[in-house]
């Protein structure tokens, strides 16, 4: 597929409640009771046989299972996001994943208004759009002062999928990175240490691929 395949919130529900994954990129517009996923599971499957996306038979088309399937199915991600300073997701204003499926890589941008946008990119396309967001905030990120506690907020790049989850935030002039504890309990941003926008991508790059560990090598730099 040379095209990007868009989906409502609603649909993204629907394609997800058919298998046992859950949908990883964020749902902005649908809350996560049962009453409402149970709504979107309606409303989604409706919209995708009104596009031509499910076959009479209800099953989804060739183009939802080249990416829809390995999107659930992926084994790691790096999901992007704007946080407060305990790293929660504060904002849909930026929003997206890279999902690590096999050999491939996945790219979704979610809108503050549930379009999800999927496309293959290759690795390299990927580690440039963490640097190019990253910097981005670093440059020209708002400004925080010299505490990091206060509820601002950050651009922030969690990475799953090996036995060590990263954290990285950025902030005009900073950006720091920490390791997931056990739990998933979230470092803060003062918790973390700061690095380069170069050592974070690829830190956060190798982690949702399953390869980054930490040993003695990075424990004087990463908080465990």
């Amino acid at each position: 597929m040379n095209h990007p395949l868009l989906l409502t919130d609603d649909e993204a529900v629907a394609l997800a409640f058919r298998g046992p994954h859950p949908w990883t990129g964020g749902i902005p517009t649908v809350e996560g009771t049962v009453e409402a996923l149970e709504a979107a599971v309606f409303r989604g499957n409706r919209s995708l046989y009104v596009r031509g996306l499910l076959n009479e038979q209800g099953m989804p088309s060739s183009e939802i299972n080249a990416v829809v399937g390995p999107l659930l199915a992926a084994t790691g991600r790096v999901i992007v996001y704007l946080g407060d300073a305990s790293c929660r997701r504060d904002s849909w204003g930026i929003a997206s994943a890279i999902h690590v499926v096999g050999d491939q890589w996945l790219f979704e941008t979610v809108s503050p208004v549930g379009v999800h946008q999927l496309h293959f990119l290759e690795q390299q396309d990927h580690l440039e759009y963490l640097r190019a967001v990253l910097k981005a905030a670093v440059d020209a990120g708002p400004d925080h002062g010299s505490d990091r506690t206060q509820s601002s907020m950050f651009l922030c790049a969690l990475a799953e999928g090996g036995e060590t989850a990263l954290l990285a935030c950025a902030k005009k002039g900073e950006v720091r990175i920490g390791a997931v504890r056990p739990g998933g309990e979230h470092p803060t941003v003062e918790d973390q240490v700061a690095t380069s926008v170069s050592e974070a991508c690829e830190q956060l790059i190798q982690a949702a691929a399953g390869g980054f560990v930490i040993d003695d090598a990075h424990s004087g730099n990463l908080d465990v």
